[in-house]
């Protein structure tokens, strides 16, 4: 049974990115600890590859391409991150790729590791009163 992962990249996704990935996954199968295989979306106009000409011409090339990359006789799996993630949702949206699971991982706002909130939730003391705050209903 041949398992896929396929996965929708983010912000500066590219495939070389998956290769550290790619490869202790080959290790995890060798041991018998996994049994998928972890495939990318080509997306138009990144990596040198020619642009879409509109939006839905992008939806439909990315959509062309899980056909092709989904497994014939095992369960796929749609994984993505940030703009991946949404454009999953816009798919799904459209009516398309209904019977594939989808795992998201949420967009994170560029700069965001530069402002005041992240580095004050570092610190367990606000952690837990913002936990606190959040378990009040005027908060809420």
């Amino acid at each position: 049974m041949d398992s896929r992962l396929i996965y929708l990249g983010g912000n500066g996704h590219c495939a070389a990115r998956l290769t550290p990935a790619r490869a202790a996954l080959e290790r995890r199968c060798q041991e018998g600890l996994a049994s998928f295989t972890l495939t990318d979306v080509a997306y138009p106009g990144f990596e040198n590859r020619p642009r879409a000409a509109s939006f839905d011409d992008f939806l439909q090339s990315i959509s062309a391409s899980i056909a092709a990359l989904k497994s014939p006789s095992g369960p796929t799996l749609l994984y993505g991150t940030g703009i991946g993630g949404l454009l999953a949702l816009c798919l799904r949206a459209r009516g398309e790729w209904l019977d594939l699971p989808i795992l998201l991982q949420a967009p994170v706002l560029w700069g965001l590791e530069h402002r005041l909130m992240p580095r004050v939730l570092r610190f367990p003391p606000a952690r837990g009163l913002l936990h606190w705050l959040f378990s009040l209903r005027w908060f809420q």
